[in-house]
């Protein structure tokens, strides 16, 4: 329960007392909409709840207000991951990212060939897990609920070993990452992440399982049912957009909830506009805004993506910037990687994503009025199943989670943060696609004048050149340029290349792109190691000022001692009373009793 922000200045506690004055009386910060218990009668009941770390934090916050004593600055080079009045956490920055990102989005959507090519979607790891979900789709009902109860077992196994081992050894016992402590928030993400992992295990037992019915990358119906008209790339990258863009919106509408909802950290930041915000209508100007927001924008958002396309009667954007090459959208894809870390680590609540103790009112999911979420069907539906009295079921549940385990809580922050991973996974594919992009693999090829890509529509082409979204050996001089146009006179060889359609996105074939590699890969390293220096430094300052507080506990018992030990080296000492001194005993006494003993010992 311990914040990480221990750096935030306000007026929540006093400046002048010692650190136990604080349990006693703690007041709520200026403007908050919090309640203040009267003065002298205590604690808050926040406070009252959080009593030790009530009191470290209190600590933590005085050491820092102390004028001319910076001493926790001063020790470390870390204060601009913990501190919240960091200029690139100011709240005008944090509104500013999510629209860059949204730019980014809809720039490289443009600009990607990927979403022109009439080629079969192809992506081996994300075909597997997604093609063994659409159990619908299997040829027959038993292969169905074959894939139906691959599925269930992949994320019960994903759940399992997601909390029990990498959640619960490595992220709290081995590395001791604060924000994986508390909550199902961060277990949520592990097990999203590894429930692809074992769904991808689980397709390839169905395979050995059903020969007949084999699952790859190819395998994509499940996109058909989210819109899209065929498997094509063109098709299901319109899916990915839409979401992408469905995910850009709601941490915008996000994060200006959370920069409005805060009356502490930066109260001067459009006062007017946060006390319409919270107040106005009992605070149904936050919710109704959000809901109306998201409704209003996510329904043209995605008619308009599905309406792009290459096609007269389609949206197409004109040629931006001359049209841009494979390296400048290797880039782009490794900067929007770099930005969205960029929007979590401008977190005012970074490493731990807790809201500190001094705020009496926790900032609201948005548009709600509760600071979490809590899902509890799942534990209460699985409480209702009778259970066998066998003693081999009761051996069994021992290695089992109990109901309890399904039960899950997510406060705003995860809300926010969680649906990010998602576009940052979206965006490490696309990474990845631009490194090795080449136009042959995706039914099309580069204009040797202008290196202009031209993108091959006619399907009879297609499906006699590639083969389970794979390109044939000898349908390589088919998918070019020499193969279709004449290089001298630059007419046509065949009448399909008529139907190609030149697009507004270039390829040089520059070694580049590679530059995107390690731009994703930086920021990821540094991602993590931002987190774990920032976590253990706020575990470090913490078990400091706890250790402080030990030596002045002791300070103040060798005080209290001194007077007491003087009081009794000052008062008359009694002399004791000497005992008469034994009188001998007689020999037979003796005699007698060495020889009972004897007899008792043998």
């Amino acid at each position: 329960q311990l914040s990480a922000s221990h750096h935030l200045r306000h007026d929540v506690m006093t400046s002048t007392q010692d650190a136990t004055d604080a349990d006693a009386n703690a007041v709520s910060a200026t403007g908050t909409a919090g309640t203040v218990s009267p003065a002298g009668t205590g604690r808050t009941d926040y406070a009252k709840q959080h009593h030790d770390a009530f009191r470290v934090v209190s600590k933590a916050h005085r050491r820092e207000r102390i004028a001319g004593h910076r001493e926790l600055d001063e020790r470390s080079c870390t204060n601009w991951m913990t501190d919240p009045h960091v200029w690139y956490r100011h709240p005008l920055l944090r509104i500013l990212i999510p629209f860059i990102i949204t730019g980014l989005d809809l720039y490289m959507y443009l600009e990607d060939p990927l979403n022109d090519a009439h080629v079969p979607y192809n992506v081996p790891f994300q075909g597997h897990a997604l093609g063994l979900m659409a159990f619908w789709a299997a040829p027959s009902t038993s292969l169905a609920f074959a894939r139906l109860g691959l599925t269930l077992v992949s994320w019960i196994f994903a759940a399992i070993v997601g909390r029990q081992f990498v959640v619960g050894v490595l992220l709290r016992r081995c590395v001791r990452l604060t924000c994986f402590q508390g909550g199902s928030e961060g277990t949520l993400v592990v097990v999203f992440l590894l429930g692809g992992c074992f769904m991808f295990v689980g397709a390839l037992i169905y395979n050995q399982l059903v020969p007949d019915d084999q699952l790859d990358g190819t395998s994509n119906d499940i996109f058909l049912i989210f819109g899209a008209q065929t498997e094509q790339y063109r098709h299901v990258n319109q899916c990915w957009q839409a979401l992408s863009l469905l995910v850009d919106m709601l941490t915008i509408l996000t994060v200006l909830d959370v920069c409005l909802q805060d009356e502490m950290r930066y109260p001067n930041f459009v006062p007017s506009i946060k006390a319409i915000w919270i107040r106005s209508f009992q605070g149904w100007v936050r919710v109704v805004f959000a809901w109306s927001c998201f409704i209003c924008g996510a329904v043209p958002i995605v008619w308009l993506v599905f309406l792009t396309g290459p096609n007269q009667d389609q949206i197409s954007a004109p040629v931006i910037f001359g049209g841009s090459d494979e390296v400048t959208r290797s880039i782009c894809a490794g900067v929007l990687v770099f930005v969205d870390l960029l929007v979590t680590v401008q977190d005012w609540d970074f490493p731990t994503f807790e809201e500190p103790l001094e705020i009496q009112v926790p900032t609201k999911v948005l548009g709600t009025f509760s600071d979490k979420l809590k899902i509890t069907f799942v534990a209460k539906f699985l409480a209702l199943i009778p259970q066998p009295s066998c003693s081999c079921w009761k051996r069994l549940c021992r290695y089992l989670p109990g109901p309890e385990f399904f039960q899950v809580s997510i406060r705003g922050k995860w809300l926010q943060y969680g649906p990010l991973c998602v576009v940052m996974f979206i965006d490490l594919c696309y990474s990845r696609t631009q490194l090795f992009y080449d136009p042959s693999f995706f039914g099309q090829y580069a204009d040797p004048r202008d290196f202009f890509i031209w993108t091959i529509t006619d399907q009879e082409t297609l499906e006699s050149s590639y083969e389970g979204g794979y390109l044939k050996e000898n349908a390589s001089e088919l998918i070019s340029f020499e193969g279709r146009w004449n290089t001298s006179t630059y007419e046509v060889l065949i009448p399909e290349a008529l139907t190609d359609v030149k697009l507004n996105s270039r390829f040089v074939n520059s070694g580049m792109k590679y530059l995107a590699l390690w731009i994703s890969g930086s920021a990821l390293f540094s991602f993590a190691c931002c987190i774990c220096t920032a976590d253990w430094r706020r575990a470090r300052v913490l078990q400091e000022i706890k250790l402080e507080e030990e030596e002045n506990r002791a300070r103040a018992r060798e005080v209290e001692e001194k007077p007491e030990a003087a009081a009794i080296s000052e008062t008359p000492k009694e002399t004791p009373e000497v005992p008469p001194a034994p009188q001998p005993a007689e020999a037979s006494e003796v005699i007698s009793d060495f020889s009972s003993g004897l007899v008792e010992t043998l």
